[in-house]
């Protein structure tokens, strides 16, 4: 019993202190011993007052760090025309960080941490790297070491204020660029090709690349494509905008979907969506934009400018040419053969596909549905038909169309005209319109002329109200009246086209010409082995009669 009482008592310790004997080595002990100094300057524009500013920086630093004993002048970093949002663009900034690591430093002065960096995180992110390294940086206006303890949070603090004067400084500069859009008043793009900016702000155009941009435009309106558009540049040795032998395929779609060729402006293509990170993203409709017309010299008519868009619209809209295409569902425009794209199976509804066929060791070119190539008889029981036939038939039918006697002709032309515009040309709404509205701002200014002081009390509010009322509406079925016949003004062009070429082949045949005929026909439907459908432009229909295919026969394709 007594063991266990002497087992639960607790012994006696016996400490002893073991004292340090040198002291503790802190971050600013090492300022007080020769150092290697560097300083980094930056000014964010290049704006006169600002490159002032960055010489008085770099004078200034150059002479003090030379003129402090225990330091040794190691160089100066500065960064011109630079954000400090970001440090991935700041290249002295980097080469002078590389330095740090590689123990060419020991600290850095800087005019301050707003000039240092804006982004609260980067700064953080290096200060830090810095401090493990023993690079201290001192920040001469708000008087901080970063080595001395307590220095984070005060630069944390002022590397806050600094971040929230960037997001501040781009938001106001965002409005203003806004205001000035809404008055039309944007600065044209530096370079763009077939321009020349002149250092008074005017724009002029660059005749030798103008001709290029109308060619590329006239291209694609006649049915190649933007490979058949580079290959043609390639090949007359007409250079890139930036100099190479071949074009970039996204270069010649820019050039084909850029307003400013016809002579517009659309602001806000893209936008900022972080000042911080710089990051830039396509508007979708979160950013105001606006369309500036007529805002410099244009290179292409702004009727060609649209006909190509809707060119591009159509060919990508194309349906796909059988059940067993790609799993997109739209087919692939091709300039090659104009008869890939009309060509229609009238028993199946799918495209016709161009195909080599060898018999006797001979080639011979036909046309079958696609879906009677990939599915067999049993998917489409539609004919094969030689590609001379088809030709024949169809130049046969275009002629026929040509020389129709004259009422007939007229007739034909009449309805190619209508399909194409799709209804009269609507300027007696414009002019009836215009003469109602004139009509109700007499009314109003006679009725308020006739107001005086003996009167005033039999003053009728209500029907001044009514005709503003009316005026309002007139003027908006105006606006739409004015825009509709704009678009008919585009489709006349298309009506002039097709009125060309009938003329022209009534008085002069012509063989199959799929640029011609491009312009011209809108469907080939087979209707049998004999027969096809054609449909020209304006919805004209005209049946054809071909000769018979082939024979049916044992016949190799290729």
């Amino acid at each position: 019993m007594q063991s266990m009482q002497t087992a639960s008592q607790s012994p006696n310790k016996n400490v002893r202190v073991i004292p340090a004997t040198k002291p503790l080595a802190k971050p600013e002990d090492a300022l007080d011993r020769p150092l290697r100094v560097a300083a980094y300057c930056r000014v964010s524009t290049e704006m006169e007052e600002q490159l002032n500013s960055y010489a008085v920086q770099t004078s200034h630093y150059t002479e003090k760090i030379k003129n402090t004993p225990n330091w040794e002048f190691v160089g100066i970093f500065a960064d011109k025309g630079i954000s400090g949002t970001a440090v991935k663009n700041r290249d002295e900034f980097n080469r002078m960080i590389r330095c740090c690591k590689r123990g060419r430093i020991d600290m850095i002065l800087t005019k301050s941490v707003s000039r240092f960096a804006r982004n609260t995180l980067d700064c953080i992110k290096y200060i830090r790297i810095l401090k493990e390294i023993g690079v201290d940086v001192y920040f001469e206006e708000q008087g901080i070491h970063s080595m001395k303890a307590g220095s984070e949070f005060l630069i944390s603090i002022f590397g806050s204020q600094a971040q929230a004067e960037s997001e501040n400084l781009s938001a106001n500069i965002r409005w203003g660029k806004d205001k000035a859009a809404a008055q039309g008043k944007v600065a044209f793009p530096a370079k763009l090709y077939g321009y020349r900016r002149n250092p008074d702000g005017s724009v002029e155009i660059i005749p030798h690349q103008a001709a290029v941009v109308r060619r590329s435009y006239d291209a694609y309106l006649d049915g190649d494509t933007v490979l058949d558009i580079i290959k043609s540049l390639a090949d007359d040795g007409i250079p890139s905008p930036d100099g190479k032998e071949r074009w970039h395929k996204n270069t010649i779609i820019g050039i084909l979907t850029n307003e400013k060729y016809a002579g517009d402006y659309l602001t806000n293509k893209t936008f900022c969506a972080d000042c911080l990170t710089k990051k830039v993203v396509r508007n979708n409709g979160e950013r105001v934009q606006y369309y500036i017309e007529d805002h410099h010299p244009a290179i292409i008519p702004r009727e060609i400018f649209l006909k190509v868009q809707e060119e591009m619209a159509r060919r990508t809209s194309l349906e796909p040419k059988g059940d067993f295409s790609s799993a997109t569902g739209v087919g692939k425009y091709r300039s090659q053969y104009l008869l890939s794209e009309i060509l229609i199976c009238g028993d199946c509804g799918a495209r016709y596909k161009r195909v080599n066929w060898y018999r006797n060791g001979k080639r011979k070119v036909v046309w079958r549905c696609i879906n009677r190539v990939q599915g067999g008889p049993e998917r489409c029981s539609s004919p094969t038909i030689e590609e001379q036939h088809l030709h024949d038939a169809i130049m046969q039918a275009v002629m026929r169309l040509a020389k129709q006697d004259t009422d007939v002709f007229r007739i034909i032309k009449e309805q190619i005209r209508a399909g194409i515009l799709g209804g009269d040309d609507g300027i007696g709404d414009i002019e009836a319109l215009q003469q109602r509205i004139a009509l109700i701002d007499t009314e109003i200014d006679a009725k308020i002329s006739s107001v005086t002081a003996d009167n005033i009390e039999d003053y009728d509010d209500n029907a001044i109200m009514e005709l503003l009322t009316e005026k309002s509406e007139l003027e908006h079925r105006l606006q739409k009246a004015i825009e509709q016949n704009a678009a008919r003004e585009g489709k006349e062009e298309k009506v002039q086209e097709a009125m060309q070429i009938t003329d022209m082949l009534k008085n002069h045949p012509m063989k199959f010409d799929d640029k011609m005929l491009r312009k011209l026909l809108k469907r080939v439907e087979v209707l049998s082995t004999e027969e096809i459908l054609l449909t020209f432009a304006g919805g004209l229909q005209m049946r054809e009669k071909m000769q018979d295919t082939l024979k049916r026969m044992p016949i190799r394709k290729g």
